[in-house]
């Protein structure tokens, strides 16, 4: 029975090996797709010096590589949105799941106070499974750089033991469809067991675990994958992108955003809306870009998929994801601040803050990181 202080660990690294044959028991064990520990080269800072030196020093402190490994436990709960636990203890590892979800659990305890009792819910029992969801992989950003990664993982695997394949992934029902239609996409032959966290959960004999990078630090294996994944390319695409939103941020609100996209347009960017098009459509259109530009947001960290030497200006700063992305593929980046001076972010009390880009200073900074950008394509 859990409860909901029930103690958290961070995983315990089982023993190494090289698949996942049985022949050795039923023991807990790790096997290594990609090793890791290589620097991630570094990407240009445009305009640091207008940048809090706390940014500066996050972007570019050296960054080691993780490794991309598949986790495979015995006797696992899966529960909630997406807590394993084992025994009476819910498992974290940076390498899991990232280090918010450790905070938020510990914070606030079990997400879903359903869960806190599990001897009241419906178990369902499996052979073996995989698990790759948390709270907030319902929310498309941290679907792209928490659990796509994950299932990348997941595809290589299968490459290298197809038998595997029917073994099916779990989450909670609770999710926009997008979560599974987008993982279907990706594991088109791998099964989607669903559970209702406030009525069942899941214990696996066998539980597989991969893991997704470290603090948003990526393995280079990561960028291959994204420079390489099958997308919905057309002619006609544009290269230069100003992405905006349909859809209201449940936290801020650029009141200026029409005067930002009005200014991109004038100066030769065509404005997108990723939420518009299908997965394969979003991969290819920024697949397709040299010029990414756009309120800091989920649908800009497609800027993933985005080839070396593209241009990403972000309007705001929220957290070091972006830069992350930009380190992992090789990306040029800048940051364009809000009118007040300070960084917008996620205060978690349900408040909207209303922020504007000073549009001289935005029409500026675009025109001479395009004219570089030019300079630099005449160059090579």
């Amino acid at each position: 029975m859990l409860t909901a202080d029930f103690p958290m660990i961070e995983l315990e690294r089982p023993e190494e090996r090289a698949g996942p044959s049985d022949s050795k028991g039923a023991g807990n064990y790790v096997i290594t797709l990609v090793k890791g520990g290589d620097v991630l080269d570094e990407a240009p800072l445009l305009w640091r010096d207008t940048l809090p030196e706390r940014f500066v020093r996050d972007h570019e402190q050296p960054l080691a590589t993780p490794a991309m490994e598949i986790f495979c436990l015995t006797d696992v709960l899966i529960h909630g949105p997406g807590w394993a636990s084992n025994e009476n203890t819910v498992l974290f590892d940076p390498c899991i799941y990232p280090g918010y979800c450790r905070d938020r659990y510990r914070s606030q305890g079990i997400e879903y106070p359903f869960d806190a009792d599990l001897s009241q819910l419906t178990e369902h029992r499996y052979q073996a499974g995989w698990h790759v969801s948390h709270f907030q992989t319902y929310i498309y950003g941290h679907w792209l750089l928490e659990m796509m990664p994950k299932l990348l993982a997941i595809q290589e695997f299968l490459r290298r033991w197809p038998e595997y394949t029917s073994m099916p992934v779990f989450m909670p029902c609770i999710f926009p469809e997008f979560v599974y239609a987008h993982t279907a996409s990706l594991l088109p032959n791998v099964p989607i067991v669903t559970y209702d966290p406030r009525s069942e959960y899941i214990r696996g004999e066998r539980i597989f675990m991969p893991t997704w990078g470290k603090d948003h630090v990526y393995n280079h294996w990561i960028a291959e994958k994204s420079d390489n994944m099958p997308s919905a390319l057309v002619s006609g695409m544009p290269k230069q992108i100003f992405v905006s939103r349909r859809l209201k941020s449940s936290f801020r609100a650029l009141d200026n955003l029409k005067e930002m996209e009005d200014i991109a347009i004038g100066e030769g960017l065509t404005v997108v809306y990723p939420v518009d098009l299908t997965f394969s459509g979003q991969i290819a259109l920024f697949q397709n870009a040299t010029i990414v530009a756009g309120e800091y947001s989920s649908a800009l960290h497609n800027a993933i998929f985005s080839p070396a030497g593209t241009l990403v200006i972000a309007l705001n700063w929220i957290n070091a994801c972006q830069s992350r992305i930009a380190r992992l593929k090789r990306h040029r980046i800048g940051y364009v601040m809000p009118a007040s001076g300070g960084e917008v972010l996620y205060l978690g009390d349900g408040s909207i803050q209303h922020y504007a880009i000073d549009p001289a200073n935005f029409r500026a900074k675009l025109r001479e990181a395009m004219g570089a950008q030019s300079h630099c394509a005449l160059r090579s």
